[in-house]
């Protein structure tokens, strides 16, 4: 009796440990800190020097662009997506995410990690969705779009930190100015 509970709970952790590993499988983003420099994020993401480009110290505004495949592995969703970081003076201020596919999927991914957005635009349900929205959260405001195109739909996930206002317009005013 006592061996047979003891493969019982052996079969119980092994079955807990699947589902926790399945649950950090998906595609955390929000872990990555607005601020990080290239570098941090870099390491934090565990990629190459291929995605490391040249020294950024005198560029003010720079682009990593990195395969969503690449990025989330496990998230299926990201298979055909391609995500894009921008840094302003060597700090992650913007994440985007953008998609085309047969239908809506990335809708799903950003529903899951910012919760259901109420009173979608009728616009979103038709059988070309065209149709935007916000989650406006205290650190960072997110923009879905969804716009209709040959084929399928092209998805857009915008996520823009809201603390780091000063650099924005700091590099507005050194592009007016040049």
């Amino acid at each position: 009796m006592k061996m047979k509970m003891n493969k019982i709970l052996i079969f119980t952790l092994i079955v807990q440990l699947f589902f926790i590993g399945s649950a950090q499988a998906k595609c955390d983003l929000e872990s990555l800190k607005f601020g990080l420099s290239h570098k941090a994020l870099m390491s934090k993401l565990k990629l190459g020097d291929e995605f490391l480009g040249p020294e950024i110290n005198e560029i003010p505004e720079y682009f990593v662009s990195i395969s969503g495949q690449e990025l989330c592995k496990n998230e299926e969703v990201f298979e055909r997506a391609s995500v894009h970081f921008t840094f302003i003076y060597d700090k992650l201020l913007e994440i985007q995410i953008r998609s085309f596919s047969e239908s809506a999927s990335l809708v799903d991914w950003a529903v899951s990690i910012y919760g259901e957005k109420e009173n979608k635009p009728t616009s979103f349900y038709d059988v070309k969705p065209n149709a935007q929205w916000l989650w406006d959260k205290p650190n960072k405001v997110i923009a879905y779009s969804i716009k209709p195109d040959i084929g399928g739909v092209f998805e857009s996930i915008i996520i823009q930190s809201r603390n780091h206002d000063d650099d924005f317009l700091k590099l507005a005013d050194e592009l007016e100015g040049k």
